[in-house]
């Protein structure tokens, strides 16, 4: 894990903080098992000539849906940040064993921004549109903070940015950061750099919760342009605690030791989320 004051230079890794997505497969026209191709802003990559999923065939609809989707999903998403990938988005569709060998996620997770590109597992069932749209969302949200600050922002606030773009904020996240913050102080964002895999299970929500309330204060405070100034800095290899600084007019210390009085503040509310 990195503390502040050193370089971040981890590839980090995503996870959506969703039900377990589920992808229709029910047209009787199927696509090869494994096919890529290229369209003017994406790279869709479907399943793996490999496959430990031997049975499973992906409907050339739904790669099309995903496509239309993810189309629509980058506008939003670019308009909201401000900024314009300049190399394309790998979308890969993979069978829910290839998707849990290739990435290591565990069965819950719906989808995941891992070692430069979004990947979706892909099952024989339906699931609405609304879901894929918001995956989606998170998980290019994730794309484009990557390459706005070099891979190299923390994961408080890259959680926290995705999943304030994603949408309705995950169920679970106001009562577990509600009952954490009754009896302990904030998370410190030194345990919150580097993801959040290697938390103890119940930490998960509360960073998760703790991230995006963090990033709600940060844009309501300092708008859009803040966070932006914040991923350049760091894209130029200044540390955590100088881009914070520079962005935010704040000592990112400080701002660690206040966090406590303003999730306590937040749980006092009547505000149901984060």
């Amino acid at each position: 894990m990195n503390h502040a004051g050193k370089h971040l230079s981890f590839q980090p890794i995503y996870l959506v903080l969703l039900p377990l997505l589920l992808l229709n497969a029910c047209s009787a026209t199927v696509a090869p098992k494994s096919y890529s191709f290229d369209t003017p802003r994406f790279i869709l990559s479907v399943g793996k000539e490999d496959s430990l999923d031997k049975t499973l065939s992906v409907d050339p609809v739904f790669v099309q849906s995903a496509n239309s989707i993810l189309g629509g999903v980058s506008e939003q998403v670019q308009r909201i940040i401000g900024y314009e990938p300049k190399q394309k988005v790998v979308l890969r569709l993979l069978g829910s064993k290839d998707f849990t060998a290739h990435t290591g996620a565990p069965d819950w997770t719906s989808a995941m921004y891992f070692r430069g590109e979004i990947i979706i597992p892909y099952k024989k069932n339906k699931a609405s549109q609304s879901d894929l749209q918001r995956a989606l969302r998170h998980e290019y949200t994730h794309a484009v903070i990557a390459e706005l600050s070099n891979y190299r922002c923390p994961a408080w606030l890259d959680e926290g940015l995705a999943q304030l773009i994603e949408g309705q904020p995950n169920q679970l996240l106001g009562p577990s950061l509600r009952e954490w913050i009754k009896t302990n102080d904030s998370l410190p964002l030194d345990w919150l750099i580097s993801g959040f895999t290697m938390l103890n299970e119940e930490l998960v929500p509360v960073a998760y919760g703790q991230s995006l309330l963090i990033v709600r204060h940060l844009v309501n405070t300092y708008g859009m342009t803040g966070i932006r100034d914040f991923l350049r800095q760091l894209s130029r290899d200044n540390t955590e605690e100088f881009a914070f600084a520079s962005a935010f007019n704040k000592n990112r210390d400080d701002f660690d030791k206040s966090l406590t009085a303003l999730i306590r503040a937040w749980a006092r509310s009547n505000q149901k989320h984060p």
